[in-house]
């Protein structure tokens, strides 16, 4: 279909007036160039103060201790909720909306970890301030856990660093780092 082939699309908030068409795609918001928006910008939340119908998120299993509330409102290139406060007109990541309801502002210096690993999870029981260096470590791109720190400075003395590089699948500098505690100071 061509341009021209679509007809006009009333604003789904249901304010009676034609929306424009996407200049653009924009896999984001669901927007294909030369088709008509769903609404008119600004517009999309109306539907919901008017209605209540668009939760802000769904109660899911994720295999978690507890149920995730997964976000379902718009999202950020990192797979992050995003909220705009209606008090302020502050747009903010909504799982640091959602902790600082239930636990106060964040401290200085701290960042929210997901304890479940699902960045859309919104569930303040899922949440927990920490450090960078902690939040990186917790990371899926992280390659040693805490116990395995912990098994390394025990195997120093008995096994060569090579070997304990080679079984744990890291250089050998690491290994290095680790015994002499330039790297998971923390770590016992």
């Amino acid at each position: 279909m061509t341009t021209e082939e679509y007809p006009d699309v009333l604003c789904a908030c249901g304010c009676g007036k034609v929306t424009a068409r996407a200049k653009r795609n924009d896999s984001s918001s669901n927007r294909i160039k030369g088709r008509p928006n769903t609404f008119i910008i600004g517009h999309s939340g109306r539907l919901d103060r008017q209605r209540r119908v668009r939760p802000d998120f769904e109660v899911v299993d994720r295999g978690y201790i507890t149920p995730c509330w997964k976000w379902l409102r718009s999202k950020s290139g990192g797979g992050y909720g995003s909220i705009r406060l209606t008090a302020t007109g502050k747009k903010m990541q909504a799982h640091r909306h959602y902790y600082e309801q239930r636990n106060g502002p964040i401290p200085e210096g701290l960042q929210i970890d997901h304890l479940c690993r699902f960045h859309d999870c919104v569930n303040p029981d899922h949440l927990e301030a920490v450090t960078s260096v902690i939040n990186t470590r917790r990371g899926n791109l992280t390659k040693l856990t805490e116990w395995q720190v912990k098994e390394i400075r025990q195997l120093w003395p008995i096994i060569p660093q090579s070997q304990i590089a080679q079984r744990f699948g890291i250089c050998r500098g690491t290994v290095s780092d680790l015994i002499r505690r330039k790297s998971w100071k923390e770590v016992a």
